[in-house]
């Protein structure tokens, strides 16, 4: 960032934070007969598993999947760029 300012770019910070809008789902179950612990992340696999002898040891959850490094993100400006002009911030 600080290089990106000396270039003449300015800078837009923004908190990191988690979206409820965000997040995976899955449940664990486990195989009575051989012990195996199977990770599912979708319901219909569930479906396939009636026939079997399984436990579940988690239902099914959501939970939120990712985790920053930094509690913050920069958006580098350039400083060529014009006022009231839209661009495209990619992430």
């Amino acid at each position: 960032m600080n290089e990106a300012v000396k270039e003449g770019c300015k800078i837009l910070v923004k908190k990191v934070e988690s979206s409820n809008k965000v997040k995976g789902k899955y449940a664990l179950i486990k195989d009575r007969k051989t012990g195996e612990i199977i990770r599912l992340g979708d319901y219909r696999a569930m479906m396939r598993r009636d026939e079997g002898d399984f436990e579940i040891l988690i239902d099914w959850t959501y939970y939120y999947p990712y985790r920053f490094e930094n509690p913050f993100a920069a958006y580098l400006i350039p400083p060529d760029i014009k006022k009231r002009k839209k661009f495209l911030l990619k992430m």
